[in-house]
């Protein structure tokens, strides 16, 4: 499995602010358990990684892990 925040969301980030230039973003990298904590604090929203079958939270992407890996991501990117 790939790492979010260096290779997702900056992409990602780059067409939010394409799109929605008045938008400011402030992001942290960081363990999932310690980020769910700040979640309704200090963030509005967390991006995390589950287990197969967690109950916690939204499905935004489902992806397998591949040790032979092209590269590519399977959610959201090419």
């Amino acid at each position: 499995m790939e790492d979010y925040g260096t290779r997702v969301l900056p992409r990602l980030l780059a067409d939010v602010a394409e799109r929605f230039p008045l938008v400011q973003i402030e992001m942290e990298i960081g363990l999932t358990s310690r980020l769910l904590k700040k979640l309704g604090l200090t963030f509005d929203a967390v991006i995390a990684m589950h287990p197969e079958g967690a109950i916690e939270g939204e499905l935004i992407c489902r992806e397998k892990g591949d040790l032979g890996s092209s590269g590519r991501s399977g959610c959201g990117g090419t």
